[in-house]
């Protein structure tokens, strides 16, 4: 899907996201899949500032985390985790002619927090940058579209479609947004290699 210009590229994602009508639908014509606009469309607008490890993909990993470990009934070794550390402080502590108090329970995700759990994910490619955030919102969110500006900017013709094949794969459809202007002559940038690349704007 392309766009003319700016503004009525904005003019569609405003539309998506501010579409009144909750039942709405619309259709991709590949398996007339039945979609809800409102709630499975993703715009991923700031395609530079994807983070796997922003705070609400963490929060997500920590509910995820949370929900299986009552499902595992592991609440007793948290409580003697509390316990061991309570003992701890109160021992080191208790010579300090000082007012401390401190929660002596702490919960899972707080723990998780201290471990600083996170993704691993070190790569700087941004190709494989922006797979690993698919695989994110596979596993934690109910989006089913994104909407991605930009993308021929970015990454070559082959990217795209591995990046299509790679969402078709986990049930996520990609919508490739571009601006750009038939008459518009692209600006050049020079990459890390000293290479040209356009850059559409």
């Amino acid at each position: 899907m392309k766009f003319n210009n700016k503004q009525s590229f904005y003019q569609f994602i405003s539309d998506a996201l501010n579409d009144e009508e909750s039942d709405s639908l619309f259709y991709i014509s590949e398996d007339i899949t039945n979609l809800k606009f409102t709630t499975t469309l993703l715009p991923l607008i700031n395609l530079f500032e994807l983070n796997p490890n922003e705070k609400k993909n963490l929060n997500l990993l920590y509910k995820k985390i949370q929900v299986q470990q009552n499902i595992d009934e592991n609440s007793e070794l948290i409580s003697k985790i509390n316990e061991l550390i309570s003992i701890m402080i109160n021992k080191n502590v208790e010579n300090l002619n000082l007012p401390i108090s401190f929660s002596e329970n702490l919960s899972l995700v707080e723990f998780l927090k201290l471990y600083e759990v996170k993704f691993n994910f070190k790569n700087n490619n941004f190709f494989i940058k922006l797979t690993n955030y698919i695989e994110i919102i596979c596993e934690f969110t109910p989006y089913k579209i994104l909407l991605i500006p930009y993308l021929e900017s970015v990454l070559s013709e082959a990217e795209i479609e591995n990046l299509i094949t790679f969402a078709s794969q986990k049930n996520i459809y990609i919508i490739v947004c571009e601006t750009k202007d038939e008459n518009m002559e692209p600006k050049k940038i020079i990459d890390e290699n000293n290479d040209e690349v356009d850059l559409i704007i």
